[in-house]
């Protein structure tokens, strides 16, 4: 009896688990489940979608604070951390500790690889954009 018991209860959390998550957008940190359904078309669009986010929120921060992002690429934390392991600590301060309702940090580096910009939501509503400059061959936040 409690075998039968424990399993359906496992079995009403999974549902509410899985209908929480497909009623919930898109994002990065989807299950793999869940995208693994998805064709190939499906998986493109998808990932256009949250590219066009991240670009339309990079713009907002950059019109926010006036920074100019043109030449600069989004990248990823560890393309950092293979450019310079000491930037690397400091963009992960930066980027780390979200709270509820933080949009996720974006990275920026400049085509001629001597700039990048970290940029960040918050919940509240303020945008900031911190950044730091290869000078006489390490990286200086300005």
């Amino acid at each position: 009896m409690y075998k039968k018991a424990a399993f359906a209860l496992a079995s009403i959390g999974a549902l509410l688990l899985v209908g929480n998550s497909a009623s919930a957008a898109i994002t990065r940190a989807e299950s793999y489940i869940a995208t693994n359904k998805l064709n190939d078309e499906e998986k493109k669009k998808e990932a256009q979608a949250f590219d066009n986010l991240l670009t339309q929120r990079a713009n907002e921060i950059a019109a926010d604070t006036g920074i100019d992002l043109s030449g600069y690429v989004r990248i990823e934390k560890v393309d950092v951390w293979e450019m310079d392991k000491d930037l690397f600590k400091e963009v992960k301060e930066l980027t780390g500790n979200l709270s509820v309702g933080d949009k996720m940090p974006q990275i920026h580096l400049h085509e001629s690889g001597e700039s990048l910009y970290i940029l960040r939501q918050y919940a509240d509503g303020t945008n900031t954009a911190v950044e730091f400059v290869m000078e006489n061959g390490k990286w200086e936040k300005k």
